[in-house]
């Protein structure tokens, strides 16, 4: 019968819910080193983190893909089973209470750590904006002293250009 066929196609979901949970606390690292390279003002690191984020993303995004499939998978095989018609998108409670009990459980308990995560990911994320907003300040700020100061000795103009008509004559030999 199908229900063998449903434990499996559960438990896939499950293996998935796993990965997305390993895949995101990932992210939740990639949020603390970027944090900690905005503190010190350091963009080479910066680099690596954000094709590890990249990457990190394009993974997700294969998951979420096979996640869609066996909810759909599972939501139909349920349905020709279960009383009362599914939702338009099965949620994981429905799902959960229409597979046998223990199965069911995990599932459920996967999900919601699942989704708690996701909530810590998107405080971290509004964090990291706001931290990389205040670095942006902080650089204009400095970007509009050492104008200021370079303006004075007559190198750039009153738009942080350079002067084309100023002519820099330098004190430094570098024939020898």
């Amino acid at each position: 019968g199908p229900a063998p066929v449903v434990e499996a196609t559960a438990a896939e979901l499950e293996s998935i819910l796993h990965e997305l949970i390993v895949e995101h606390e990932q992210m939740l690292t990639l949020a603390a080193a970027q944090k900690q390279a905005l503190r010190q003002a350091s963009p080479r690191s910066l680099g690596p983190i954000i094709e590890s984020q990249n990457t990190i993303v394009q993974r997700v995004a294969a998951l979420e893909k096979r996640r869609l499939v066996i909810v759909c998978q599972l939501g139909e095989r349920l349905n020709l089973s279960k009383p009362g018609s599914p939702p338009d998108k099965p949620t994981l409670a429905w799902l959960a209470a229409g597979l046998p009990t223990t199965v069911g459980d995990r599932i459920i308990r996967v999900g919601a750590r699942l989704r708690e995560l996701l909530r810590t990911l998107q405080q971290e994320h509004a964090a990291l904006r706001d931290a990389a907003a205040s670095l942006a300040t902080h650089m204009e700020a400095v970007m509009r002293q050492v104008t200021g100061k370079l303006s004075h000795a007559g190198l750039y103009g009153r738009y942080g250009t350079v002067e084309s008509r100023v002519q820099v004559v330098s004190a430094l030999d570098l024939k020898s």
